[in-house]
This record gives C-alpha cells, sequence and structure tokens, in this order.
C-alpha cells in the first residue's frame, strides 16, 4: 500500500487514547540547528513552551495509531497572533500520514512504535529513531483544554502556499511522569540528550477533537 493509493479520511476527529507530555524551552540556537523547522516558518520563531508528545491512539476514524512529535515552541501566523507548530512528526500508520498530511498540513512520517509501562521505542526497519524511558506515579486528576485561550491550543502548520490553523480541544486525566533517559539519531529526531524538560504528564482516557482547520493561501 502507497500514499497514492489512500484517501484521506476528513475532519472532524475525534480521537481517545493515552500517552505522555514532556514541556521543555528550547533555545533559539536549538531550534535553528535542530529543529526541523520548515523554510517558510524559519524567520516566525517567537519561543515559549515546546513540547515532546508519545501518543497512543486507541480509537480515531482512520483507527488506532502510535505518533511521536515535536513542537519546538510558537510561530508567528499571518493573522499577527503566536501558535505551536509541530516540526517533526512519526506516526504508525500511513491512514495517519495522508490524513494528516492533506487535513491540517502536518508533516506526519511513518514509523514503527512499541509502547511499554516504562518506555517507548520508535524505529523503522532496523533504522532506529528514539527510545523513550518514563516513569509516572500519583494519582491521576481530570484536566481540560476550556480554560485555555484558544491561541494558545491553535496549530499553525504550512502546506505548500497554504496557511492552516487548528483549534484543538480535548480533556482527560494527568499525573506527573519524568523522562529517565533518551537515546535518540539525531538525522531522524531531535537530539534531546541534553534537554531537560520543565514538566512531565502521563495522560490517560483522554478526548481529543481535530476539527476542520482555517486555510489561507500566501
Amino acid at each position: 500500500m502507497t500514499h497514492h493509493s489512500l484517501k484521506p479520511v476528513p475532519p472532524p476527529w475525534h480521537l481517545t487514547g493515552r500517552g505522555f507530555v514532556f514541556v521543555y524551552r528550547f533555545s533559539d540556537e536549538f531550534v535553528q540547528s535542530s529543529g526541523w523547522v520548515p523554510a517558510p516558518l524559519q524567520s516566525r520563531f517567537s519561543g515559549g513552551l515546546g513540547t515532546v508528545m508519545l501518543v497512543d491512539y486507541a480509537r480515531s476514524p482512520a483507527g488506532p495509531y502510535q505518533e511521536l512529535l515535536f513542537i519546538p515552541g510558537m510561530f508567528s501566523g499571518q493573522d499577527n497572533r503566536t501558535h505551536f507548530s509541530i516540526t517533526k512528526i512519526y506516526v504508525s500508520t500511513l491512514e495517519s500520514v495522508v490524513s494528516g498530511w492533506h487535513n491540517w498540513g502536518i508533516p506526519k512520517e511513518r514509523a514503527d512504535f512499541q509502547f511499554a509501562k516504562d518506555q517507548v521505542q520508535v524505529h523503522l526497519g532496523q533504522e532506529h529513531i528514539a527510545d523513550f524511558y518514563v516513569k509516572s506515579e500519583g494519582p491521576f486528576l481530570p484536566v481540560s483544554t476550556a480554560p485555555v485561550p484558544p491561541d494558545m491550543r491553535t496549530l499553525l502548520q504550512m502546506y505548500g502556499r497554504q496557511h492552516i490553523l487548528t483549534t484543538l480541544s480535548g480533556n482527560g486525566w494527568v499525573r506527573p511522569a519524568r523522562l529517565m533517559a533518551f537515546k535518540g539519531n539525531s538525522e531522524l529526531f531531535p537530539d534531546l540528550s541534553h534537554q531537560r524538560p520543565l514538566a512531565g504528564f502521563e495522560v490517560r482516557s483522554f478526548n481529543l477533537n481535530f476539527p476542520v482547520p482555517q486555510r489561507k493561501v500566501l
């Protein structure tokens, strides 16, 4: 099966699952050298918090799949506001790859995943991408995106000449988590070995909504 034989599953999408979120503050130097920022956004980086997410989607309109994504921080958009942008992302199915690119301009690539209790491995055949060793503890508490301003939960993606904005919403249960160790291939994913998370969370039983995005042609 190839990309060309698949049709994207149109939005909106409602997804459920579990995963880990690690929050960072990356330097401008790290983002420019290792952030995989596409050319149209390189002059638009405005700092802020970045994130790395490991997600195991149990349900989605394109079926179950796994995901590893990197957000270096916030970028200024054509709307004169700043938004987060995904610059590197792997998923486990071609259906998700095709739909992510077409629906929201998310630059998905396919990889293989192994989710265990304290470890997540990402690879493609014999090619190693990243290993995450994690630990979480404590009770789960409810969380929702409802109090978060829309700009802070809107993705800005570039797809050809299109400027795509997607405002996410969701809820779930979280507890503290730590990234105990990271091993990665810097040619395939940002090298986090010298980056320390400001915070980490395990997320369970979440619901996430990806709506129809707003598109503008530049």
